[in-house]
């Protein structure tokens, strides 16, 4: 997949790259997030920030924290 994704384009490899061995080696979704939104960006972004079910409001905040930092 990566050598595909190289020959796509090298500079969203890296950072794709970077992103995931951060969460692996760290447990850190910040930079996934991060890679998704600017992803998405073009497109209009998130649908709902801050969207979730299920979570209590100290969950929320602590992710909605997450996004803007």
């Amino acid at each position: 997949m990566v050598r595909s994704l190289k020959e796509y384009d090298i500079q969203f490899t890296e950072q794709f790259i970077k992103a995931f061995d951060n969460y692996y080696r760290n447990d850190s979704k910040r930079d996934i997030i991060r890679l998704v939104d600017t992803i998405l960006k073009p497109y209009g972004g998130r649908l709902f920030v801050g969207f979730s079910i299920g979570k209590n409001d100290f969950q929320r905040k602590k992710h909605l924290a997450l996004l803007h930092e």
